[in-house]
């Protein structure tokens, strides 16, 4: 499991979580090798190159696929058809309650493209950032479901819960509950 920086404009990050996907125009031969080298299950950090310059979320990888479907036009009106889909874990975009997360110090090394490789150190010092600024966890998975857990008790326990989690936990009550009442 590798963590990945996408960079680009706000505007851009609203368009790529409303679609759940991310999109990169491919020219280079660097920016095509890591577009090849995502998986699923991957780590994607969102980060945001303009106004703010900060990481804005978290999410998981999908797949990667190839799409001449417009969802927006990087700076040379070319459509980014090489496509990563990915489940949001948390954005900061639209919530009141979080804020960006400046990764100034560490960016310089991260951020030559839209998307990049984020070596283990700089991904241990960036989730550390995260932890402490969003008090969430690393991603877990229990049978290949993501599950992000937050401490902080204004929020949601846990963001992204699978129904798998809460189906195994309606089951385990229902279980209890007739074996109660014979």
């Amino acid at each position: 499991m590798r963590s990945w920086l996408l960079s680009g404009p706000q505007a851009n990050w609203e368009t790529a979580l409303t679609h759940g996907t991310w999109g990169v125009e491919a020219g280079s031969h660097v920016v095509k090798q890591c577009w090849n080298t995502i998986e699923a299950g991957d780590i994607l950090l969102f980060y945001a190159t303009k106004p703010v310059k900060a990481l804005i979320g978290v999410g998981i990888a999908k797949a990667t696929y190839i799409s001449d479907v417009v969802l927006w036009e990087n700076d040379q009106g070319k459509t980014c058809e090489h496509r990563v889909p990915f489940e949001v874990c948390f954005h900061v975009l639209g919530d009141e309650h979080a804020s960006p997360i400046p990764i100034g110090d560490v960016k310089p090394q991260l951020v030559r493209s839209s998307v990049n490789v984020v070596a283990s150190e700089n991904a241990k010092a960036i989730w550390k950032r995260i932890h402490t600024t969003w008090r969430i966890w690393k991603p877990s998975w229990v049978r290949r479901k993501t599950v992000m857990l937050r401490a902080d008790p204004k929020w949601p326990l846990v963001r992204g819960f699978s129904l798998f989690i809460l189906g195994a936990i309606a089951s385990w009550l229902i279980e209890r509950l007739i074996s109660f009442s014979i």
